[in-house]
């Protein structure tokens, strides 16, 4: 059957269409986006269309028709549009930005069925879920971040697409007036109560809000071309923000704000705080205090000011040649060449011409600011925004950051890690705007008082100790986490620095409360000393973050050194509180009769608190000039300098101030000068000076740098003129230990630690002492030999001048109130050798006497002398040798020294005796230097008597005692165990009635020791033969142990026994006898003696004695103690001062003698 033409034309075009089909096969997104483009778009026809109606009067006009079955195509929408949670591409968003559905659909369906019926409301709750969804923000850089985590990061994906359309339905929503739609949905369910609202009202007030916040987010893109659309999608935030204005739509999130801690409104605080941050992101406080008819006049005025600095900065650079001249220049260095095709190399030199291009390639590039990007907005958006921010402060400040920062706390489900950031960063701009209006009233004369003015009462809640502690914390947590959270530390130093600001704003302010709760506050804070180590650790880890964190930290570093310094003048002293290093936890948490289950010390609170390594503070004494010193270093040195590098971009003189203000903290007060002394310092410093445009300049801070660097430089060039190998050590870092000499002003400040004399041996210790084996008028001759050594000798003779004005002032008293039993010749000689004769001849001071002496308070005329009795250690040690005394005075922390009343004239006298030996003849340290001889004093042990675990007493049927029962009785036996410490020895008292009973039965005893009836084995060593021992051990039947072996560190080494002796019973007589024979020695120390254990007699008994009362004491000692576990001693028993109580009623033998 022949074709017909229609056939053979359908037939040559599939031909042609299949020999015009591309070889390159289609990815797997165009096939996917080729299968869901039909069905999405005829669900999209089928919701409707515009059509054209007719009206009453024959008018034709336009509008949105419904389709049948609109609803049910929302569904099918909402079904599409949860594919792309599992699609990288989003390939149903890019489908529906083809469309145009927001546009074309969803914004008329809204506009045109809002508020018609309940299904109308419906249908419109369905529009704004799905333009809530496709204006969710897409944070580009954090899916980048997570795909490349995952190794799933692919280079087709195009979210330039993806912006660009999301902008364009911001356009479309602003451009319809469709906000207000969204705000007439949301009014029915804000106007109910807390009890009438249902889940679906709620969900409606959450779904509008957080659309709100999805336009908030969308930024304007920089117009880079002068159509309709750049320049409309580069204005789109200020329209949003005029619109919300107009709306009234910020009055009801002020409204929100101020309610949050009701229940009404407080589960959107959260999602407020969202929009207010991205309302206000990028938009500095002190641009909303310029009109607004002069916001563009300002804007105009920046940049040609800019353009004339950067057009006077090429023009210094350039030459009279014209370009079309070539330049071409040859250099030669170390055998090489270089070729330069600059004209820049005949204006500056090939030099600095090659240093340029050096400096070009090594160029670190740091953002301008990582926590904002700044904002460009038309005037009308400013004046709308201050507006905001006034009503903001006046009405919601306090109630809303206050539930803000309950929730961060309390870690609620709605809290976002980024809520933490976004609540720092509002703070910190409504804080900053307040001190800026509150400024510019001061300045029209307002009062802050009136209705007009604003106070510090409506930014309260960021002055309660705990909002500041709480920002304080989020700082230090930032800087302790790895890798640092620099976004988070950024938004906590704003923030904080514009507290300290408040603060003292607070303390200015003139009125009494304010400078009271400013009182209280920097108190409070300058207490915690984590909070000021804080700011020093901010500004040494600075490396290579954005300018706008740069300038973060000096500012921060600058306010609290100037208010620091400031508080600390008006106190006569201060003190910080430190951390402690953690408490060693205690070995053997569970005793050994924990181990057997008996119950002893179970729930002791008290004991486990102790045993836990909690943190411990101490408080120390603060010094401010000790504070600045520790910004005298190489890492802050290295941050100030890169900030002082980019001064040609400083936009504010207080930049300027700031930097100054440290440096001159670190070179000046600090006397840090050496700091600086660096090829790259210097370097920079040459740079400023030649910069024409500087040295013209006029201002205070400008002047002040000048003036500092030229100091700086004159020290360097005189340090180098008295010591040229300072030109060597520049190149290097310079120590803490270099630094500190280099103020105390020492010749040589960078000598070794080998090539240190003895006068700065000890000169970090706070206090030293002679080393043991040295005599009291030896240890004073070594004190003298260091102070000579050091060529310290005008000291020592202070020290002989005031011991004879001290002398002959007692000499006086003694000659006066005793009288004088010289001849009479002499009574006419006034001087100072005959009143010491006069008061030698008596046989010494009265009672009378010695009550009129009076402390002599010691005279340190010069400022030398002073220094030296408060810092010099071998100066204050021959001081203390002399047993003079001292007493510190709190506003200077200068000590004051007094020789005591207890010094008698004659002491005195022979004090100076003395001195003048040493000085004649001084001691010989066999070699070695007198400051050799020396140690770090060292404090006082406190010896801790270590507590046996001691057995209730209780059987095994007494298990079930209450545990309170069992504590207390614990207790009573732990007192009782102690007490014996206090218990006093009866030898020391004289009893001859019975002493003679002692000796008595001490030659009992002995008798019947010498006729063998008494004798033991020992275990290791002895002579006494062994055999009898082994006989006696195979004999006796095994005992079984009551407690297991106790570890710990005395424990000893496996494989050797501890000697010790054992108890024979065989060749020892029977023990009641021995009861009998001591019972009169025993009866005599009364009741007294029950609780008191046995100890060891010294020497002066003599070894029978010894083994005596060993023997006596042993019934006694096991009636004491008969409650004691009879277990094995401890390896650590045979310790001195930790004798165990087995040991002490243990019989001491021959053997023992013999060895």
């Amino acid at each position: 059957m022949a074709r017909t033409q229609d056939e053979e034309e359908i037939t040559l075009r599939s031909e042609d269409s299949e020999v015009e089909q591309p070889s390159v096969p289609r990815t797997a997104q165009e096939r996917k986006k080729e299968a869901l483009y039909l069905p999405i778009a005829s669900i999209v026809s089928a919701m409707g269309g515009f059509e054209e109606f007719k009206n009453e009067d024959d008018e034709i006009f336009t509008a949105y028709s419904l389709g049948d079955q609109v609803i049910g195509c929302l569904k099918d929408l909402k079904r599409f549009w949860k594919m792309d949670e599992k699609d990288d591409d989003r390939t149903v968003s890019r489908i529906f930005h083809e469309v145009g559905l927001l546009k074309n659909d969803l914004i008329p369906i809204l506009l045109s069925t809002l508020g018609t019926s309940p299904k109308g409301d419906r249908i419109a709750l369905a529009c704004v879920e799905l333009m809530g969804a496709m204006t969710w923000p897409i944070n580009v850089a954090e899916e980048l971040r997570d795909a490349q985590l995952l190794d799933e990061l692919k280079k087709t994906i195009d979210y330039t697409s993806l912006i660009t359309a999301q902008l364009s339905y911001k356009a479309s929503i602003l451009r319809s007036g469709a906000l207000r739609a969204m705000f007439q949905l949301m009014t029915p369910s804000l106007s109910k109560t807390q009890r009438e609202r249902s889940d679906k009202d709620n969900n409606v007030i959450s779904l509008v809000l957080h659309t709100f916040r999805n336009l908030a987010a969308l930024k304007d893109r920089v117009s880079t071309s002068d159509s309709a659309d750049a320049i409309e999608q580069s204005t789109l935030q200020s329209e949003y923000i005029r619109q919300l204005t107009d709306e009234h739509i910020f009055d009801l999130l002020i409204a929100i704000a101020a309610n949050s801690e009701t229940s009404e409104y407080s589960n959107w605080n959260m999602v407020t705080l969202d929009i207010f941050h991205l309302i206000f992101r990028g938009v500095k406080p002190a641009d909303l205090m310029v009109p607004a008819d002069k916001v563009d006049e300002k804007r105009l005025t920046d940049l040609l000011d800019l353009e004339g600095n950067r057009r006077r900065a090429e023009a210094r650079k350039t030459t009279s040649r014209h370009s079309r001249f070539g330049t071409t220049v040859s250099l030669k260095s170390g055998g090489r060449s270089y070729i330069l095709h600059k004209q820049s190399a005949l204006a500056v030199g090939p030099e600095k011409t090659m240093d340029k291009i050096k400096k070009s390639k090594a160029k670190k590039i740091r953002k301008d600011d990582d926590l904002q990007t700044p904002a460009h907005l038309r005037p009308d958006a400013i004046q709308c925004l201050y507006n905001v921010s006034i009503s903001f402060i006046d009405s919601a400040f306090n109630p809303f950051f206050a539930s803000v920062l309950k929730d961060i706390r309390m870690e609620r489900l709605k809290v976002k890690e980024s809520d933490t950031v976004r609540f720092l960063f509002l703070v910190r701009f409504f804080l900053e705007f307040f001190l800026l209006v509150y400024r510019d009233e001061q300045a029209r004369g307002v009062d802050p008082q009136s209705e007009e003015g604003h106070d510090f009462d409506l930014i309260a809640e960021m002055t309660e100790p705990q909002s500041i502690a709480f920002v304080t914390k989020r700082m230090q947590e930032a800087l302790e986490e790895k890798p640092i959270q620099w976004l988070e530390l950024h938004a906590g130093i704003d923030c904080f620095i514009q507290v300290l600001l408040v603060i003292d704003g607070l303390a200015t302010s003139g009125n009494d409360e304010h400078v009271d709760v400013a009182e209280i506050l920097q108190n409070k804070l300058y207490y915690e000393n984590e909070t000021l180590d804080m700011v020093l650790t901010v500004i040494n880890k600075y490396n290579t973050q954005s300018l706008k964190y740069l300038d973060s930290v000096i500012h921060l570093s600058y306010v609290l050194l100037r208010m620091l310094e400031k508080y600390s003048k008006s106190k006569a002293y201060m003190y910080v509180r430190k951390k402690k290093s953690r408490a060693k936890k205690r070995k053997g948490k569970k005793n050994m009769d924990e181990e057997e289950g008996d119950g002893v010390g179970q729930g002791d609170e008290e004991e486990e608190e102790m045993d836990r390594g909690a943190l411990s503070y101490g408080e120390h004494a603060f010094e401010f000039e000790k504070f600045e010193g520790t910004f005298a270093s190489e890492s802050t040195l290295q941050t100030c300098m890169t900030y002082l590098e980019g001064y040609k971009e400083f936009s504010d003189p207080e930049q300027m101030k700031r930097i100054v203000s440290l440096m001159h903290r670190q070179a000046i007060k600090a006397k840090a000068e050496g700091l600086f002394f660096k090829p790259t310092v210097l370097e920079l410093f040459q740079r400023i000076l030649d910069d024409e445009a500087f040295a013209a300049a006029k201002d205070s801070s400008t002047t002040d740098l000048k003036k500092l660097i030229e100091y700086i430089l004159k020290k360097f060039f005189k340090s180098v003129k008295e010591n040229p190998m300072l030109l060597v050590e520049i190149f290097f870092p310079k120590t803490r230990h270099q630094l500190g000499k280099m103020r105390l002003g020492e010749a040589d400040p960078y000598a070794t630690s080998e090539d240190e004399g003895p006068s700065t041996k000890f000169k970090m210790l706070g206090e030293v002492e002679v080393q043991p084996g040295f005599s009291l008028s030896q240890q004073i001759g070594i004190a003298i030999a260091c102070l000579v050594d050091a060529d310290q000798l005008s000291l020592v003779e202070v020290v002989k001048a005031q011991l004879a004005l001290a002398a002959a002032s007692r000499h006086e008293i003694v000659l006066t109130t005793d009288g004088d039993s010289a001849p009479v010749e002499d009574e006419d000689d006034e001087s100072d050798e005959a009143i010491r004769r006069k008061a030698g001849r008596l046989s010494g001071p009265s009672k009378g006497a010695l009550a009129l002496f009076t402390p002599y308070s010691v005279e340190l005329a010069s400022e030398e002398e002073k220094a030296a009795g408060a810092s010099n250690v071998h100066f204050k040690l021959l001081l203390r040798l002399l047993k003079w005394e001292s007493t510190e005075v709190p506003e200077s922390q200068d000590l004051v020294w007094s020789i005591p009343t207890s010094l008698l004239p004659a002491t005195l006298d022979s004090d100076i005796k003395l001195i003048d030996n040493f000085l004649l003849d001084p001691v010989d340290p066999n070699g070695k230097t007198a400051a050799d001889l020396l140690r770090k004093k060292r404090k006082a042990p406190v010896r801790k008597r270590k507590e046996k675990d001691l057995v209730d007493g209780l059987s095994g049927d007494e298990s079930d005692v209450p545990k309170k029962v069992r504590q207390k009785k614990r207790k009573e036996e732990l007192a009782a165990y102690k007490s014996a410490q206090f218990i006093e020895d009866s030898d020391d008292e004289d009893n001859e009635e019975r002493d003679a009973k002692f000796f008595a039965a001490e030659r009992a005893l002995r008798e019947k020791l010498m006729t063998g009836a008494v004798t033991a084995v020992a275990a290791n060593g002895s002579k006494v033969s062994k055999k009898a021992a082994k006989s006696k051990k195979a004999a006796e039947p095994a005992e079984p142990k009551k407690g297991k072996e106790k570890k710990g560190k005395g424990r000893a080494k496996k494989g050797k026994e501890p000697k010790r002796t054992v108890f024979d019973t065989e060749l020892v007589s029977d023990l009641s006898e021995d009861d009998q024979l001591a019972e009169p020695a025993r009866s005599e120390r009364g009741s007294s003696t029950e609780q008191q254990h046995t100890s060891a007699v010294t020497s002066s008994g003599g070894a029978e004695r010894k083994r005596t009362l060993s023997v006596t004491s042993f019934s006694d000692a096991s009636e004491r103690v008969g409650s004691v576990d009879k277990e094995t001693p401890d390896e650590d028993s045979d310790s001195v001062g930790q004798v165990s109580q087995a040991k002490k009623r243990r019989v001491v033998l021959d053997s023992d003698d013999d060895e």
